[in-house]
């Protein structure tokens, strides 16, 4: 990993990376570089499988976000962008890969504040009516 300075520049060879065109406010093409047609490949099919997984929660939970909001594809590239860069990490500082130890409890404040947020939404919907 010595070869690449940063996890930045690791993405933009893989080409897992989202384009940026933008000119005087205008948002141009989206569309990611070509990269290294293997590993982007198989980072892809990564995040897909991860996506359907219940092992990983916190990532499927944020590639159903992105994905209602961003679309499918859009959203499993994103995930395989995560996947590469925890890969960047432990590669660069020879550690042990350690998941998240508080998931659950992350997983439980976001259904706490969903069920706040849709509380809110209905006593809105009643006052209305």
């Amino acid at each position: 990993m010595s070869h690449f300075p940063s996890h930045r520049h690791l993405a933009s060879w893989a080409g897992v990376c989202g384009g940026n065109n933008e000119s005087a406010g205008k948002k141009m093409s989206t569309r990611v570089t070509h990269g290294n047609k293997y590993l982007k490949s198989t980072l892809v099919e990564a995040a897909w499988v991860v996506s359907r997984c219940k092992t990983s929660p916190i990532l499927a939970e944020k590639h159903k976000i992105l994905s209602l909001r961003r679309g499918s594809k859009k959203a499993t590239l994103a995930i395989g962008h995560k996947i590469l860069n925890a890969a960047y990490y432990i590669l660069r500082d020879q550690t042990p890969f350690l998941p998240h130890t508080q998931d659950q409890k992350i997983i439980e404040q976001r259904r706490l504040k969903k069920i706040e947020r849709l509380e809110k939404q209905l006593k809105a919907l009643k006052q209305t009516s």
